[in-house]
C-alpha cells in the first residue's frame, strides 16, 4: 500500500502468491492488471486494490471476479456475500 505503484508487472515471478494488497497506489488500467493476475487465477485467494484509479472503471469488479476464479476476497468483500446480496 502507497508505494506508487503504476502497475502490477511484478507479479511474474510470484506464481505461488495467495494474497496481494495493493490499495492507495497509481494502477488505472483494468486490461493490464487482468493480464498480470490471470497467470495466478488458481492461486490467489484474497485482492485489495481499492483506492486505485481503476476500481472506478465500468465492470471493473465483475470483470475481476470472474477472471479470477479461485478468489474468495476482494477489494475488502468476501465474494460469496457479495453474490448472496445481489441474488438472494
Amino acid at each position: 500500500s502507497f508505494n506508487r505503484l503504476k502497475s502490477l508487472d511484478f507479479l511474474q515471478q510470484l506464481a505461488d502468491l495467495q494474497e496481494l494488497t495493493v490499495t492507495n497506489n497509481c494502477i488505472t488500467s483494468i486490461h493490464q492488471s487482468i493480464h498480470m493476475l490471470v497467470p495466478l487465477s488458481y492461486s490467489i485467494r484474497k485482492i485489495d486494490m481499492s483506492q486505485n484509479s481503476v476500481c472506478e472503471e465500468l465492470n471493473y469488479c465483475s470483470e475481476m471476479i470472474s477472471m479470477l476464479s479461485e478468489l474468495e476476497y476482494f477489494d475488502g468483500h468476501n465474494i460469496l456475500n457479495i453474490f448472496r446480496l445481489r441474488f438472494f
